[in-house]
């Protein structure tokens, strides 16, 4: 080797080396950056074992936000009617821009304002999932964990204690049930004389 030959050039951002490269050209493919505003170098080393180190560079890596469904929890069971999907979403640089959310796969609705939601109007019985996608303000995107839930009758709240019974109002309720065992408190009727 030449006296005073460029042997190897080392990147390092903080004190971490994240690149070497042995031979010209002297540049290299940094994988799996952090986030956020970054100071990079380069220190190159000759083979006689002097160095210099370059002045520092700044660049901004853009990660993909985070989002998670917060409401409704998965595996919960809610009454017919409006069902409110919740979400939470940060970007650890540019902000969030916009969430989608989803149910069965669908778009139903987006909203660009913390906090994120919307409101399943109407929700029918059945089973469901939703799930979000917040996209940054750079155009990157992430998509939360998919959340199950089911939509099921209004409950009524029968139980065989008189001060918490149940009541049925309206024409669109109905329970079945059956009185057999039930015991009787004071200020109870007697079980055959409903009207």
């Amino acid at each position: 080797a030449n006296p005073g030959q460029t042997l190897r050039v080392n990147f390092y951002y903080g004190t971490n080396n994240v690149g070497q490269v042995l031979a010209a050209p002297y540049q290299f493919t940094w994988t799996n950056p952090p986030s956020g505003s970054n100071l990079l170098v380069a220190v190159a080393t000759d083979n006689l074992g002097l160095s210099a180190t370059s002045a520092p560079v700044a660049i901004a890596i853009n990660g993909p936000p985070l989002v998670s469904i917060t409401s409704p929890a998965n595996g919960s069971s809610l009454p017919v009617g409006n069902v409110t999907i919740g979400a939470s979403a940060t970007d650890t640089n540019g902000g969030v821009a916009q969430v989608d959310f989803y149910v069965g796969g669908n778009l139903v609705a987006s909203s660009i304002t913390s906090p994120y939601s919307t409101v399943l109007s109407n929700a029918a019985l059945g089973g469901y999932s939703t799930f979000a996608v917040a996209r940054d303000t750079f155009g990157l995107s992430a998509t939360s964990a998919v959340v199950n839930f089911s939509v099921v009758p209004q409950g009524t709240n029968f139980a065989d204690l008189f001060a918490n019974r149940g009541l049925i109002t309206g024409f669109t309720n109905f329970k079945t049930g059956t009185s057999a065992g039930a015991s009787k408190e004071p200020g109870e009727q007697d079980h055959w004389m409903f009207n």
